[in-house]
């Protein structure tokens, strides 16, 4: 093999390898955002929640108190039966104590939707955090055996079938006289 051959197939070797990098860091950048975007999200839910709690919780307090204004009313009320004037705030803090608590409901329902949410939320950056890795990963190798000076070349293609078992094929060159390709097919097994 002539020189330039041989430089010609280092070189082609170094760029698959620069491909092969390229494609593999460019999917752990975008699970890398994928997993930041979704938890920005779950920072958002859980910030919605404690703002919605505390709407939540000033409901309760201004329904307690408008309760008690009705409780106080009635009492009096059925003291003095014939004053109309009592009847009549009776009835306003009946409608009032009614509309609070038809609030309270509001900000209840507002309460449990946010938590639904949150709680969406943490199971979609879990699902992007437990992602399994991609099915098919590609290696390639720009080698070179100095006690020989030779340079070589590699490549392997790997399919995930199950857990940790892959199918896979490898393929080498070394690029010296009367060498040729070896290529092997096989399964993987991970430990």
């Amino acid at each position: 093999m002539t020189p330039r051959r041989m430089v010609e197939a280092v070189l082609l070797s170094v760029i698959g390898v620069a491909i092969a990098a390229t494609a593999v860091l460019q999917l752990r950048r975008d699970d890398r955002v994928d997993l930041a975007v979704a938890h920005e999200r779950t920072l958002v839910a859980q910030r919605v929640v404690v703002r919605v709690d505390t709407l939540l919780r000033d409901a309760k307090v201004r329904t307690a108190k408008a309760d008690t204004v009705y409780l106080r009313a009635r009492d009096t009320v059925l003291q003095h039966l014939t004053d109309t004037v009592l009847v009549k705030s009776a009835l306003l803090a009946a409608d009032s104590a009614i509309a609070q608590g038809a609030l309270t409901i509001a900000a209840a329902d507002s309460a449990i939707a946010a938590r639904d949410t949150l709680v969406a939320r943490v199971r979609a950056e879990l699902a992007v955090a437990l992602r399994p890795a991609p099915r098919l990963s590609v290696r390639a190798s720009a080698l070179y055996d100095p006690l020989a000076q030779i340079p070589a070349a590699s490549g392997e293609l790997s399919f995930r079938l199950i857990a940790r078992t892959s199918a896979t094929a490898v393929c080498s060159q070394r690029f010296a006289p009367g060498e040729r390709p070896r290529c092997y097919l096989g399964l993987s097994l991970g430990f």
